[in-house]
């Protein structure tokens, strides 16, 4: 059987590692999430000011800051200077760096959404980036290329929040002292409704599922999140990474490469008959992140997961068990499967 994964060339390793330290750097800095420009609107002999934007879904938009008093004159000010010394062509060079080598870069309007989420403070809020960029971008953490690459990704961005999550609604001058986008400003397609036109990207904003129902939106961010099943094997033991594009690159926190793995192999058992030929590609990633632990003398890692999602409800060792025998079945191999058995 050939491998599901090749290892990335030492430079493009190298590559990698700097601009996660960059991503970091630039992150530090106080101003780095904000793209965007004020302007100023007289009216009736007073001055006041707006900050215009890009949403997620690329079209412009402006927010009012307020009138221009000495203080948000020299928050305008401040803003300024750091965005002229942010360094994001520096992170757009490095980015295209790794890519020239071999890491695998996200299509830009996918790395701007998800650059875009950044900027709301969603991660440093507690979420973790799921779902197929999620897997692509553990691959250059891993220091591998998959060989499961999709030539499109689409425009699904998935993001997992923890029960306890919560993000503050500031309002635009106090959001912007703390150098992020004010979240009540986010126009983002929420709760897996699909956008409006073609093309648009969509987001979808998920949590644990411990009722069964939508859960209310959380306190200061005004989305509705929608439950998923197995989710919380995800949201334990993150990471955080560096995702990229050809425009550049930022922080986000990613899965336990061991913990998707068997996230992916209990959500194959819950799927209708009429979506499980999706579960193949989902099944065959599975086995590419658990080719990469045993090829790593890692199995221990494997059989730890499963054990704490034993722990987790009386229902997930049934659905483990019908898990891995379906995993087992197919021409991944037994050795796979036994790898997360004592």
């Amino acid at each position: 059987m050939p491998s599901l994964h090749a290892p990335l060339s030492l430079g493009a390793q190298t590559s990698y590692a700097e601009l996660f330290d960059m991503a970091q750097s630039a992150a530090r800095a106080k101003f780095a999430a904000l793209r965007g420009s004020f302007h100023r609107r007289r009216i009736k002999g007073k001055t006041y000011v707006y900050f215009n934007f890009r949403d997620i879904d690329g079209r412009g938009r402006s927010t009012y800051v307020g009138p221009e008093t000495e203080k948000v004159a020299s928050l305008v000010g401040e803003i300024e200077k750091s965005q002229a010394l942010a360094g994001r062509e520096a992170l757009s060079q490095r980015s295209k760096a790794c890519i020239a080598l071999g890491c695998f870069g996200l299509p830009d309007k996918g790395f701007r959404g998800i650059n875009k989420l950044a900027s709301y403070g969603f991660f440093r809020a507690g979420g973790v980036l799921v779902g197929q960029h999620a897997f692509l971008s553990i691959g250059n953490m891993l220091g591998v290329r998959w060989a499961s690459d999709p030539a499109e990704l689409g425009h699904n961005i998935t993001i997992g929040f923890p029960l306890a999550s919560e993000i503050v609604s500031h309002d635009t001058i106090t959001a912007l002292e703390m150098g992020q986008m004010p979240v009540r400003e986010f126009r983002g397609y929420k709760g897996s409704q699909r956008a409006p036109y073609e093309g648009a990207l969509q987001v979808d904003f998920l949590t644990p599922d411990f009722r069964g129902d939508i859960v209310g939106a959380r306190p200061g961010m005004g989305i509705p999140l929608q439950p998923r099943k197995f989710l919380e094997l995800l949201l334990e033991d993150t990471a955080q990474g560096v995702v990229f594009g050809k425009s550049g690159a930022c922080l986000v926190n990613l899965p336990d490469p061991a913990r998707m793995a068997l996230h992916m192999i209990l959500v194959s058992t819950q799927l209708p008959a009429s979506e499980r030929g999706g579960s193949a590609k989902e099944l065959e990633q599975a086995a590419a992140l658990i080719e990469w632990h045993l090829d790593h003398g890692r199995e221990g890692r494997l059989r730890e997961v499963r054990l704490e999602a034993l722990r987790i409800g009386p229902d997930w060792g049934q659905c483990i068990e019908q898990g891995l025998a379906s995993f087992s079945r197919t021409h991944y191999g037994v050795r796979m499967t036994a790898s997360f058995v004592d």
